[in-house]
């Protein structure tokens, strides 16, 4: 949504034979910026990172109407600069608490899916029966898959 603002505001400018300036679009980019506390606040800063590339792309193609290519470049430069920082504290604080026990939990995970595998082929029957049996599959939703099938088959007979 603030890419597509920031591009519709772009147009509006543009359509207006206004010149995209450095101080218009810090204006609308609320600059200075400050380091992210929250990944939200760094997804917004990574979107601001692509208006000015945004900028830089229309500045390839409009050079008389975003004129201010290398202030821009430069803001871009500070703004990853700032992500960058973001990103780190952002780390060291999930570190912290435990949240980043990435490798631990991907192996967790590739066990569980292989017991989960296991578990399906010492298990003999049909699929449908299984699904069922574990709660994955409701009779309703059989209806509507045999239903869904029978249109599929319908269209390539």
């Amino acid at each position: 949504p603030f890419i597509c603002s920031m591009f519709l505001k772009f147009a509006r400018q543009f359509s207006r034979n206004d010149a995209i300036s450095y101080n218009w679009l810090c204006r609308h980019l609320n600059t200075p910026f400050s380091v992210p506390k929250t990944i939200g606040d760094l997804v917004h800063l990574e979107c601001v990172f692509d208006v000015l590339d945004l900028y830089l792309w229309l500045s390839t193609r409009f050079p008389d109407m975003f004129p201010a290519v290398q202030q821009v470049r430069a803001l871009q430069e500070e703004l990853d600069k700032v992500i960058q920082e973001g990103v780190t504290q952002i780390t060291k604080l999930l570190e912290a608490s435990g949240l980043t026990k990435v490798s631990s939990t991907v192996e967790d995970a590739e066990t569980e899916e292989e017991r989960l595998k296991q578990k399906a082929l010492k298990s003999r029957g049909r699929l449908t029966d299984r699904l069922m049996a574990e709660g994955l599959l409701t009779p309703s939703m059989l209806n509507q898959l045999k239903k869904g099938m029978a249109t599929v088959g319908a269209v390539f007979r």
